[in-house]
């Protein structure tokens, strides 16, 4: 009698095959994502160092001088721009500072991947689409003000030291509250959406949109940083000086934000780049945000 040959697998010997695959799949899952995260990691840090190059390019250009957060007469009288704007020639971009003519409105629409990091999950067409907002291209890096001013600093004169001056922040390109019920943008979707191009002069209400931190709301004719000035200081928020990757609708548009795990990636003034861990004491991070206080930051910088 002729012994049947089996030409296949049983039921349960498929099932076993799809479930080692499914374990095997859930093994692998978290490691490709650690390495998607370390390249996104990276490409940031490196964003940001050449962001570091252009400043220290600049002020080898201007006497010193750091790039001004946004022009505001003097010697930029006849540019209408920000830090971002200025700093073009130095980052491989001097056909397109060129082609605005002294003006970034004319080129505001250009999507410069210097400008983004790959670990910010909103806007993924990098432009803003907020209501009242003119779909200018977005950033992730925000200048501060209380050291860029208005051109008015020099490097050599920050007393706090440049290797405890935060120059460069991250933050969403798309900040806002919609899904917190206490948040003053509660219901009203986009609420903060940073642009590269944008100057204090292009927004109507006020300083806001534009790519700078430490201050959200201070009167033009007043360069941030000097005493007394009608400013509103902002560098903490309830007690935190930055968020780590907020869920979407709770971004607090006061503060800045990371989409990296654990640490937000910032630029220093002596051209170096760190991460600085979610667990900073606000009084670390006002100390190396605001060179205007000139004290030591503590043991957790």
């Amino acid at each position: 009698m002729a012994r049947s040959t089996r030409c296949g697998f049983t039921l349960i010997e498929l099932l076993v095959v799809i479930a080692i695959i499914a374990i095997l799949i859930g093994l692998l899952l978290p490691a490709v994502q650690k390495v998607r995260e370390a390249a996104a990691r990276t490409q940031c840090q490196n964003n940001i160092k050449q962001l570091n190059l252009g400043v220290h390019n600049f002020a080898g250009t201007y006497d010193g001088a750091i790039v001004p957060i946004c022009t505001n007469g003097g010697k930029w009288s006849n540019v209408v721009g920000t830090a971002h704007f200025l700093l073009l020639p130095y980052l491989e971009q001097n056909n397109l500072y060129n082609l605005a003519n002294g003006n970034a409105s004319t080129i505001a629409k250009n999507v410069i991947r210097t400008f983004i990091c790959p670990s910010d999950p909103t806007l993924p067409d990098n432009l803003q689409n907020g209501t009242n907002r003119p779909g200018y291209a977005s950033t992730d890096y925000m200048g501060n003000a209380l050291v860029m001013q208005y051109g008015s600093c020099k490097i050599n004169t920050i007393q706090s030291g440049t290797s405890n001056t935060v120059l460069w922040v991250e933050r969403y390109k798309d900040c806002n509250e919609s899904g917190n019920p206490n948040g003053s943008a509660s219901g009203q979707g986009p609420y903060i959406q940073p642009a590269w191009a944008m100057h204090y002069s292009f927004v109507w209400y006020g300083w806001w949109d534009t790519p700078a931190f430490a201050v959200w709301e201070f009167n033009p004719q007043v360069p941030p940083g000097i005493p007394g000035g009608p400013y509103a200081l902002q560098i903490s928020d309830n007690g935190v000086g930055f968020q780590i990757a907020p869920r979407d609708g709770f971004c607090d548009y006061k503060i800045q934000q990371t989409g990296h795990t654990g640490a937000m990636q910032v630029g220093l003034l002596d051209g170096s780049v760190r991460g600085v861990a979610g667990g900073i004491s606000v009084t670390t991070w006002t100390a190396v945000c605001n060179p205007n206080l000139s004290i030591p930051p503590g043991s957790d910088w």
